[in-house]
């Protein structure tokens, strides 16, 4: 009887359910995998510059030295968001924002640019780059005006009246407006014309025109040697740009 008794305790439903929650423990702790290595790369880099770079920023925003507290907090938040940065990118959120993808496409470019340096140009370059694009350094025709703005009943005092040199057509148009520029186009050259704009009056005088012309080498010689760098820096980059695509291959799906 006494064996009957202390045999039951293996028919209990609680020790079931114990029974069953330990297999499925175990079992579950053999699936799990083993945690991760310490990743090589994952170190955070803070340099004595960077440092200086958030003294910086924190004294111009506070118009004073920052404290040590101050300047604890800032590197615990610039390495906060050194991490997040990290994991974005792990995660592929910069190839999914157009912003930021153009951003790192134009910061690159800014970095290929900045490690190329070209020479001083000889003066035979800059006479071969002035031939080649002699249209270009031509200057269109330019106006010679002035302008008197008068009141209502304001007698006209022509001393007053604002002189412009050597403005293109563009530029007159920016200044004065369609409703001005173009009757004063049209005007016969040195003579006064009045005008009612917008309840205003104006007094014009085109004084001058000068016909197109092709500035001398020397005028320009500033200039060309300025643009003969620019097209050597550009040709220099377009050419490194090619070197880096050579390293890719162009893979596209059918549908």
């Amino acid at each position: 009887m006494v064996e009957a008794r202390s045999l039951r305790w293996y028919r209990q439903p609680i020790l079931h359910f114990a029974l069953v929650g330990a297999v499925l423990f175990a079992l579950d702790h053999v699936r799990q995998p083993a945690p991760a290595a310490p990743q090589t790369d994952a170190a955070i880099e803070l340099s004595a510059t960077q440092r200086r770079e958030l003294a910086a920023q924190l004294a111009a925003r506070h118009g004073r030295e920052p404290s040590p507290d101050e300047l604890a907090k800032a590197r615990e938040h610039w390495i906060e968001e050194e991490v997040l940065y990290r994991e974005g990118l792990q995660l592929g959120l910069d190839r999914e924002d157009t912003l930021i993808r153009a951003h790192i496409i134009e910061k690159m470019r800014f970095t290929i640019g900045h490690t190329i340096t070209t020479p001083e140009p000889s003066e035979a370059e800059l006479r071969e780059l002035y031939q080649r694009h002699t249209a270009s350094y031509q200057l269109s025709t330019r106006y010679d005006f002035e302008h008197l703005e008068l009141s209502d009943g304001e007698a006209p005092n022509l001393e007053l009246a604002r002189s412009y040199r050597g403005r293109t057509r563009e530029n007159m148009r920016a200044v004065l407006g369609s409703a001005l520029s173009e009757p004063l186009l049209a005007a016969p050259r040195s003579e006064w014309l009045t005008l009612s704009v917008a309840e205003r009056r104006h007094m014009l005088r085109l004084s001058a025109v000068h016909e197109p012309e092709l500035p001398s080498f020397d005028q320009l010689k500033g200039q060309l040697a300025a643009d003969w760098k620019l097209e050597k820096q550009r040709d220099a980059t377009l050419e490194k740009l090619k070197a880096l695509r050579r390293a890719y291959h162009l893979r596209e799906d059918d549908a």
